[in-house]
């Protein structure tokens, strides 16, 4: 399969550098879409995981649900699009993908060191784009505690640290959780008041809210991808391998392209036929 070398730059709210980001191939897209037609939130966010790990050069594992949900907006604006639509009342409503990210980018001073005694908690945005309780999320915040990354614990290791953690210090990482809620959701980071279903909708870290958006902007009807395949392969004569290590974007452009030149030749061809009836 052919393979491009084109990759864009991002500078992550987390890591004090750029990353290099390569576009989403249709390989990639068809699962996505398979995963999101089959309501399965924990396989769609583990295969975006798979992505960012293949088309990053960017550590998965010191990447902030944040910085995950930046890196998928950024492959979603280079691979599909930047713009997404909404239609209302027979009007379209066009958004740009694009002010989410820099947005996100200006966050400031999300990160908290708690100190107790000897201990120090040094806390931040969560990993992972889903959260299934509030303890996870709670736990999910404690990123150090003094020189120790909890990363490197495996899960039987963390749940033993869990219980031995004061309980006054829950009381400090929910105050935490609150504080930056508040903060991050008064920067209307996806503001779309004027779509009802997105009305009240807020970015938010610390609930399932960026896994939901990015469910949205992904979404697209399965038979749409395969429509358009199948016209690229039996009317261009692009082969599957071809097709598939395209981007949706260019699969989209070269029927657009032929629609163009269609419209061109039947255009000269009422001409012809002008001149002819004379």
């Amino acid at each position: 399969m052919i393979k491009s070398n084109f990759y864009t730059t991002l500078d992550l709210p987390s890591l004090d550098k750029k990353i290099k980001i390569k576009e989403i191939n249709n390989c990639y897209y068809i699962d996505i879409l398979k995963f999101i037609q089959n309501s399965n939130l924990e396989e769609l966010i583990n295969f975006f995981d798979l992505i960012i790990s293949e088309n990053t050069d960017a550590d998965i594992n010191a990447l902030t649900n944040l910085d995950k949900f930046c890196i998928l907006i950024e492959m979603r604006s280079i691979s599909i699009g930047n713009i997404i639509e909404f239609s209302i009342e027979n009007k379209n409503i066009k958004y740009n993908l694009s002010d989410i990210c820099t947005k996100i980018q200006n966050l400031k001073n999300i990160n908290k060191t708690i100190k107790i005694d000897n201990l120090n908690f040094e806390l931040g945005i969560p990993k992972k784009l889903i959260i299934p309780n509030y303890n996870d999320i709670i736990q999910s915040c404690i990123k150090k505690i003094n020189d120790i990354d909890l990363d490197t614990f495996t899960n039987i290791e963390k749940e033993s640290l869990y219980k031995m953690i004061p309980a006054h210090i829950y009381n400090d990482i929910k105050n935490f959780i609150i504080e930056n809620t508040e903060y991050i959701e008064s920067q209307n980071i996806f503001n779309l008041s004027i779509v009802e279903s997105f009305k009240d909708f807020k970015i938010n870290p610390f609930n399932n809210s960026l896994i939901e958006l990015l469910k949205n902007i992904y979404s697209d009807n399965l038979m749409n991808f395969y429509d358009l395949q199948f016209n690229l392969i039996t009317k261009l004569h692009i082969s599957y391998d071809h097709f598939m290590s395209m981007t949706y974007n260019e699969a989209r452009m070269y029927v657009a392209l032929q629609n163009k030149e269609i419209k061109k030749q039947e255009e000269a061809e009422k001409k012809s036929q002008g001149k002819l009836s004379l």
